[in-house]
């Protein structure tokens, strides 16, 4: 069986970023991987959680949010996950609350070639891990924004962006 390439973008757009020696895609794997075996609860709770991160440590400068339904959005971001779901890194998971179809949320984790990805990136940037991991656990776990209802974190979200409402 021949093993097939998975190709990672790799830009570094930030200090940080070239710094930490990390793309964005990298960031995510490291970022779910940090999670273990939970779902991040949404897409628009990811976005929202990695627009946090973000905001607090300019990671990423690429990610252009802008105001969108929920707040802010990046489409760097999606297209960024869209990659890591065609290459089997993550997987989603399509939760329907009614019957129109119209109401559902996306959950992600990990796939099994993720975690195995997440630990090759983990030895690779050695050292330097520890501090991305310190930097999601205060921003994100030490805050519960992970766990929050989503409704609570968007008016947290809302607040750092500037935002007086919802669109």
């Amino acid at each position: 069986m021949v093993e097939e390439e998975i190709q990672i973008n790799k830009i570094f757009d930030s200090d940080f970023s070239e710094k930490y020696d990390i793309g964005l895609e990298e960031f995510i794997l490291v970022f779910l991987r940090s999670f273990e075996n939970d779902m991040i609860k949404g897409k628009t709770r990811f976005q929202k959680l990695i627009y946090l991160i973000n905001k607090e440590h300019k990671i990423f400068n690429e990610l252009n949010y802008y105001r969108y339904y929920y707040g802010p959005y990046s489409d760097a971001l999606e297209d960024a996950l869209r990659n890591l779901r065609i290459n089997r890194l993550i997987d989603e998971r399509t939760t329907y609350f009614d019957d129109t179809g119209l109401n559902f949320q996306i959950d992600l984790k990990l796939s099994e070639k993720g975690i195995q990805k997440a630990e090759e990136i983990k030895q690779k940037l050695g050292e330097k891990f520890g501090p991305l991991e310190k930097i999601i656990e205060t921003t994100i776990k030490e805050n519960n924004f992970h766990s929050m209802p989503l409704k609570k974190l968007l008016k947290i979200v809302y607040e750092k962006a500037g935002y007086s409402k919802r669109i």
